[in-house]
């Protein structure tokens, strides 16, 4: 599997293809994956790591957590969370009260002054959520469950291999 490489500020800096093992938990948004060691592609701690998932094709972006560097087997291991919870994590919603709104309007005005945006959506029924409390990804959570619906982010890269949009 072909894996991008990119700085905090998402700019790619390498690819890989040689990932060794990976565990990847759509549901709870996180990677764990192994990789032999590469002194001029080292993983640090901070980097992001982009792949299109194998389920639907959709680029997924997680920030490096964790690096372990094993020796004497020459690999590194690291642990990975989807940028979009460090991202909305350090994101602090204001005092918001949804009244009688889907699932994509709750979404959207939580998500109002990230970097992050609605995308394709299946409608669902309406309902009341008080977001005031929290950071931004505590909103969605809030919204996943009281609309009972999946968030499933994806994000776009440019040919220049810049970070152009995001999306839950």
């Amino acid at each position: 599997m072909e894996c991008i490489f990119l700085n905090a500020a998402g700019t790619t800096l390498f690819v890989r293809d040689d990932m060794e093992s990976g565990h990847w938990v759509q549901q709870e948004m996180n990677l764990s994956a192994d990789f032999p060691f590469v002194a001029d592609k080292k993983i640090e701690r901070g980097m992001r790591i982009a792949f299109r998932s194998p389920v639907d094709d959709v680029l997924q972006v997680f920030e490096v957590r964790i690096v372990t560097n094993q020796e004497p087997e020459h690999y590194q291991q690291i642990t990975a969370e989807h940028i979009c919870i460090s991202e909305l994590t350090d994101d602090h919603i204001n005092t918001t009260e949804i009244t009688d709104k889907t699932a994509a309007q709750a979404l959207g005005t939580a998500l109002t002054g990230t970097l992050w945006a609605v995308g394709n959506n299946t409608a669902s029924g309406t309902q009341n959520a008080d977001l005031s409390r929290g950071s931004v990804w505590d909103a969605v959570n809030t919204i996943k469950q009281n609309w009972n619906v999946y968030i499933n982010p994806s994000v776009f890269i440019s040919s220049a291999g810049v970070i152009t949009n995001k999306y839950l």
